[in-house]
């Protein structure tokens, strides 16, 4: 992960990759994730940009929507458990 911009507390750029996917080879994407004051919660906008296909698209966007419904779970409290994508 190679952190190009930060305004915080409102906005984090990155740039993406996986090194064992050339598909989506190490900071060959980039994600904007924002976050908007709501009353007493905060909005999240998570952003991926440069995805090669719709097929990478629908990969990452179920994959950062696991990982953000863990992040909620967690922020409300409670206990998402063990990642089920983690190596062993």
């Amino acid at each position: 992960m190679n952190d190009q911009r930060n305004s915080a507390p409102r906005r984090i750029v990155f740039t993406w990759g996986w090194t064992h996917d050339r598909a989506v080879a190490p900071g060959s994407t980039r994600v904007e994730v924002s976050f908007a004051e709501d009353g007493e919660d905060t909005i999240l906008v998570l952003r991926h940009h440069g995805l090669p296909d719709a097929a990478q698209r629908e990969h990452h966007r179920a994959g950062w929507r696991a990982y953000l419904d863990r992040l909620a779970l967690r922020a409300a409290g409670g206990d998402p458990g063990s990642d089920p994508n983690a190596n062993p």
